[in-house]
Parts: C-alpha cells; structure tokens; sequence
C-alpha cells in the first residue's frame, strides 16, 4: 500500500469537503492524484444544476488530452450516480467528440492550443449547456467555467461566475464558498 503525501491528503481533503461520498474507498482508490482530480470533478457534478433540458438520462464527463484520469474518473464513478443520473465517461481525442458531454475535462492538450479548443467548443448560437474545467493557468480568461489550482500546498479552484452564466449553468453557493469566483475579470472570495 502506498502512503499518501502531503499533496495527496490535501487533495483528498477537498475531495471530500466536495461531497464526493468516497470514505470508504480512502485506502484503495485515491492513492493517486488522478483518482483526486477525478473525485474533484465529481465533486462539481453533483453541486452544479442544469437546465430542465439535460437533466435526463446519464451525465457524460468528457476527458480531453489526459487520459490517465479517465480510468481514475471510471473507477470513481463506478457504481455512483449524481442526482440520480448515471455517470458515463468518455475520453476525447478532438474537440468535436465532446457534443453530449455535460462536463469537459481539459487536461495536457498535447498539440491543441486551449484558447483555440475552447473557442471551437463554445461556438455556435445553440451550444449545449456544458460544465468546462481545466487546470491551465489561462484556462478562465479563454472562456472555461472552472480553473483548478494548487495554492500554498492545497487543492483549489476558481469559478468564472460569467462563464457559468453564459453556459445557463447555476453551481451550489456551498461549493462556491470553498473557493475564488470571478466575474468581469476581477477576482475574489465566494462570499457565503
């Protein structure tokens, strides 16, 4: 059994302040930051409310350029559900591939700029509403909802109130209080 560093735990912490109800896999599946990220990304799920339209049937969390944490993202997942939908996760090679997710996770694009991903994945007059998260430095100001970041050893995250907005998506004030909310470029602290 492999021991938990200190960025491990702390990411755990967060994992577990998000409500991802994953105790009793403690010891075995979250030993390794993908399955924490993964567990972050379900953490989001469960406190972010669709439109009437696209809460039926399961909720898709689309993978792009990390596909390490897609088998971290199925094993968390396995046997869950959010708001009792069933969750399916679907790696992604291009940005085209993402139609029908409800979340797209951007990791390492690998060859993709992300402001040209993101672009392509927010054009169009009818988009979908879609939870976009990402753990790029630029990742808010080319258009995505929720940036992931470590700050002082912790796991933290900051919301793009706009971006939210823009994709007809409400996220829980409870979630929002554990971290940074942006709107109109100008950062700070949720407030309760």
């Amino acid at each position: 059994m492999t021991l938990l560093t200190p960025i491990r735990l702390r990411w755990l912490a967060a994992a577990l302040l998000l409500g991802s109800s994953l105790s009793a896999q403690v010891g075995g599946v979250l030993q390794q930051e993908d399955d924490l990220r993964a567990a972050l990304i379900l953490g989001f799920a469960r406190f972010t409310e669709w439109p009437a339209a696209q809460r039926e049937g399961p909720l898709v969390i689309g993978v792009l350029g990390h596909p390490g944490i897609v088998s971290s993202m199925e094993k968390v997942a396995a046997g869950k559900s959010v708001n009792g939908r069933p969750i399916t996760v679907r790696p992604l090679r291009t940005v085209a591939q993402a139609a029908g997710c409800h979340i797209v996770y951007f990791g390492r694009l690998q060859g993709l700029k992300l402001a040209d991903a993101l672009k392509e994945l927010l054009a169009g007059e009818a988009r979908p509403a879609r939870l976009l998260i990402g753990e790029d430095d630029r990742f808010l100001s080319a258009g995505g909802a929720v940036h992931l970041f470590e700050e002082d050893g912790r796991m933290s995250f900051d919301v793009n109130l706009d971006a939210l907005q823009q994709a007809n998506l409400t996220i829980s004030s409870k979630l929002l209080r554990l971290g940074y909310t942006t709107r109109d470029n100008k950062r700070g602290r949720a407030k309760p």
